[in-house]
């Protein structure tokens, strides 16, 4: 038995080389021999397209059918995206042939030590010239719906989206399947940024944990994950903030029969306990589309932030949300307070926030009401706090917290004291904020304080 700590841990790192490390030629024989079963599977329900990397692992290329007209990524986006400043040193712009779009099936929903990643599909943009050229148009899905697997298009100067998925087969190719995986993070021109949709919460959570677990150093590449962004301008207009809802609704983009990844889990544990690839396939399908999606929201996110203002002008299923992109660029603002960025994006944010205004926000009732005093315009800006203490926001928004309420009474009745001199109408303020119903206890305690200096 080992006798110290040091010696115990030596023990446990070597068992863990020794279980990870890659196989050799002649252990791959003995791994196919024991997985003959999975491999005869996997060749009779896999077409062409797929190619062996390895004993459990296998790949394909597909050439998005869809059309992109792409533009360089604006550090402006990084208001919107929480998280990505490192894709923008300097604030300046991300190259098309530095994004890297990711994603992964899993088979849970927890990123815990359990789970475990079997299907990945990386895409990067490439430059093309004028041509004809030979493409996949549609894939053969499990339903046995086919169709003509390639197709003769013109193709004009700019980029195509190239998809690369890896697939595993069965646990004992984990290995490899990781070692294929974080060679699509290398970018021998620069470095590779990561574009995801929840990704920093899950798919590279799960994919660090997988290579901790493997022995492995984990990417850690710049990083823009568009689900914040998403919520921050749908949330409000669609019943869910996923990203085939986000195509439908905010896209136009109408995905069809498509497999939802919930039962990406059953369809990989079905192939790997009974060989049934029928819904596997389809997984595929649907995780191929996820990066063709995940390009097209870069590019709409990507412009309403280039503009925002000129976002509200294009016709939508669902419409951005005024509120919380005028919120978000007045963080912005206070984040950028003293640099050589904040004149311009304070006059962007102010132009947004009346159109939040506008539209019936308290919120922004109340954040605009600051801006108006600090540029002297006393009366503007009690205008704005009486409509967010008295509730007087729109339909379309949520009414404004009784928190809130109470701090614009507060901020009336100082305003009557230094401005007006009227304690009457001071006072007033004082008891209409402590009528608010459900008044937080620490607003209460404040509004009660300043009655007691009042009288």
């Amino acid at each position: 038995m080992d006798k110290t700590l040091a010696a115990r841990l030596s023990r446990i790192r070597s068992a863990v080389r020794s279980a990870t490390a890659p196989l050799r030629s002649s252990e791959k024989v003995g791994a196919e021999q024991i997985s003959a079963l999975s491999q005869s599977q996997a060749s009779s329900v896999f077409g062409s397209d797929w190619e062996d990397l390895a004993p459990f692992v296998r790949s394909r290329i597909i050439f998005s059918s869809r059309h992109f007209a792409p533009s360089d990524i604006d550090p402006s986006l990084s208001v919107l995206c929480s998280g990505s400043s490192r894709a923008f040193p300097n604030s300046t712009s991300v190259a098309l042939e530095r994004l890297l779009f990711f994603d992964l099936e899993t088979t849970g929903l927890s990123s815990g030590a359990g789970t475990v990643a079997f299907l990945a599909a990386f895409a990067r943009y490439y430059r093309t010239v004028p041509s004809e050229r030979t493409v996949p148009s549609e894939r053969t899905v499990p339903s046995e719906r086919t169709v003509p697997s390639e197709r003769t298009v013109p193709s004009e100067s700019g980029f195509e989206l190239r998809i690369r998925q890896y697939l595993l087969l069965d646990y004992p190719g984990e290995g490899d399947f990781l070692e294929h995986l974080l060679r699509e993070f290398e970018n021998n021109q620069a470095e590779s940024v990561l574009v995801s949709y929840n990704g920093r919460s899950f798919d590279m959570q799960i994919l660090r944990t997988r290579c901790l677990m493997n022995a492995c150093r984990p990417p850690d590449p710049p990083h823009l994950d568009l689900v914040y962004p998403a919520r921050r301008l749908w949330r409000r207009s669609l019943e869910n903030c996923s990203l085939s809802t986000i195509e439908r609704e905010a896209l136009g983009v109408d995905r069809g029969d498509d497999l939802p990844g919930s039962q990406a889990p059953d369809a990989w544990f079905d192939f790997v306990k009974r060989g049934d690839s029928s819904r596997l396939l389809r997984i595929c399908e649907h995780n191929a589309r996820d990066l063709e999606g995940l390009a097209a929201l870069l590019n709409r996110v990507s412009a309403i932030a280039r503009d925002p203002l000129s976002a509200f002008s294009v016709r939508a299923i669902a419409p951005i949300d005024p509120e919380g992109i005028a919120l978000r660029w007045m963080s912005a603002v206070k984040a950028a307070r003293a640099s050589a960025a904040e004149g311009e994006l304070r006059k962007t944010a102010r132009s947004l926030l009346e159109y939040a205004v506008a539209a019936g926000s308290a919120r922004a009732a109340f954040v605009l009401a600051g801006e108006c005093a600090l540029e002297s315009d006393p009366d503007r800006a009690a205008s704005l706090r009486v409509r967010v203490a008295r509730a007087e926001n729109g339909s379309a928004f949520p009414p404004p917290s009784p928190g809130l309420r109470a701090a614009a009474c507060r901020i009336l009745a100082l305003d009557a004291v230094r401005r007006l001199r009227d304690i009457a109408l001071a006072l007033k303020w004082v008891d209409e904020g402590l009528s608010v119903p459900a008044l937080p206890e620490g607003a209460r305690r404040a509004l009660e304080k300043l009655r007691e200096r009042l009288l």
